[in-house]
């Protein structure tokens, strides 16, 4: 799904703005380091900062309203959870990944403030979850047991951005999206760096 949104959204921008062309989309690329909170990714993602990468356009739709069409890869620490079951020794390892695809809208301020924007965003995000659980027993047996669950989830987000030049731009982000069975809420916060070519 997410490799059909891109072209979509672009599409549908080019549509709303009458004289854009596929020359004004301005592309370029994102590299983000972040805080996972809430839900469960404190616990299934590590104690590592995640990282994220990904391309965008950039749409100036209106004078002072520009739309950022975006994809981008989420990469978490792997996690290790050590316990006991019953006569067992548990260790289980997870590891989380995803992908997100969406576009922010964003209002470009004037005067002083003239290279600020801010605004919100609208996204699909695919959470990738893979596990493996160690059992080891008293003689020195092990039982290891591995999964793969995804899960593809509506979000939302806050964006600020500052442009330093008509090339290299400071991101500031906050998404929220639920992932697992229970729908448990995750808190991404994303700073980072985005160059328009």
């Amino acid at each position: 799904m997410k490799h059909h949104l891109f072209p979509c959204l672009l599409g549908a921008i080019l549509g709303f703005s009458p004289g854009l062309q596929a020359r004004d989309l301005g592309l370029g690329v994102q590299a983000s380091v972040g805080l996972a909170k809430g839900g469960d990714l404190s616990v299934t993602a590590g104690g590592g900062l995640p990282l994220a990468f990904g391309a965008q356009a950039n749409i100036q739709v209106r004078e002072r309203l520009l739309v950022k069409p975006r994809i981008e890869a989420w990469l978490f620490s792997q996690a290790h959870q050590q316990g006991t079951a019953t006569s067992f020794a548990q260790k289980i390892d997870t590891k989380v990944q995803a992908q997100m695809a969406g576009a922010d809208l964003l209002y470009t301020f004037d005067g002083r403030l003239g290279n600020l924007s801010a605004g919100a965003g609208a996204y699909l995000v695919r959470w990738n979850l893979d596990s493996t659980d160690r059992l080891t027993d008293a003689s020195g047996n092990t039982l290891v047991q591995s999964s793969s669950s995804s899960w593809t989830r509506p979000g939302f987000g806050l964006i600020g951005t500052w442009r330093f030049s008509p090339h290299l731009e400071a991101e500031a982000r906050w998404i929220s999206s639920d992932e697992g069975y229970q729908k448990l809420s995750n808190n991404l916060f994303l700073g980072g760096v985005a160059w328009r070519f």
